[in-house]
């Protein structure tokens, strides 16, 4: 499934910060390294630029993995999705600027344009989390947000490949929306809400005990728990909690990355999460209609 796996590079210390969990995930998943060199003149000089690379993909090498070294000049964005589709990449890991506060959605502008157009499994790094990753071991705990449609279950495959091969901790989560938001019971003050959410938690919970169950058939170190509150919110919250290491994700394939919707659950998570965020189209073309 993770057979190549592209990490973009530019010389600087915050796109170092995808090295780290390249390697693990390399070493992990069998996959051969392409280490692409994004030269955006003149702000870095190509022959920089290259021995900076190549020195990296030696690195890999002398660990005794499957690494590529690649240099190209253009702009970043372009580059890195032209030399994906060509080399036929299946994981791309990039550094965003993570930022917190009032510019909490912010994500980064080379990332935010691959984001929004890439067609395979995306893996974003908050910059900032770098030390901790090279502490201790990068995979322990996965994260995997499901909302009981298809489009949420796209994630599943990837992260079950992933904690299969790095023995982590698959954790299911689905956050039930508030009643109020769905009946606009404010405007029916006496309208009983408690059956509504009585009856949304057994529904999740049922389906979350499928997907478990089927996990742990496969040999997956699985939980699962059931959330109130705004999707976004909950979610990044149960990461800290919980000392996720990872968050895996899907993002609805009718609109894809090629048009966010405002203020969507996955857009939100990628753009304020400290850890990473793999992200993974659920159908249609980066281009699809809403």
């Amino acid at each position: 499934m993770f057979e190549k796996i592209l990490v973009s590079l530019d010389g600087s210390e915050l796109a170092e910060a995808a090295l780290p969990y390249g390697r693990e995930l390399a070493e992990c998943l069998g996959s051969e390294i392409h280490m692409l060199g994004v030269c955006d003149l003149p702000r870095l000089p190509e022959r920089l630029l290259k021995a900076y690379v190549d020195d990296s993909a030696s690195k890999f090498k002398r660990a005794g993995l499957r690494a590529k070294a690649a240099v190209i000049c253009g702009t970043p964005a372009d580059v890195i999705l032209e030399y994906a589709e060509k080399a036929g990449i299946d994981l791309i890991i990039m550094s965003t600027h993570g930022r917190s506060g009032l510019t909490r959605w912010v994500l980064g502008s080379v990332a935010d344009k691959v984001l929004h157009s890439v067609t395979v499994p995306l893996f974003l790094i908050n910059a900032k989390k770098v030390e901790a990753v090279v502490e201790r071991k990068t995979f322990r705990k996965v994260l995997l947000p499901l909302d009981g449609s298809d489009t949420g279950e796209a994630a599943v495959p990837f992260a079950e490949e992933l904690a299969r091969k790095t023995n982590a901790r698959l954790l299911l989560l689905s956050v039930m929306m508030p009643a109020y938001r769905i009946t606009a019971a404010q405007d029916y003050p006496g309208v009983d809400l408690e059956p509504i959410m009585k009856a949304q938690r057994e529904s999740a919970e049922i389906y979350l005990h499928d997907v478990e169950t089927k996990l742990k058939q496969k040999g997956i170190t699985t939980s699962s728990d059931t959330m109130v509150g705004s999707a976004a919110e909950t979610i990044l919250d149960y990461s800290k909690e919980k000392q996720v290491d990872l968050i895996a994700m899907s993002t609805h394939g009718r609109s894809g990355f090629g048009r966010w919707i405002l203020g969507s659950v996955t857009d939100k998570v990628v753009r304020a999460s400290e850890i990473p965020v793999m992200v993974m189209r659920a159908s249609g073309p980066p281009h699809g209609l809403v």
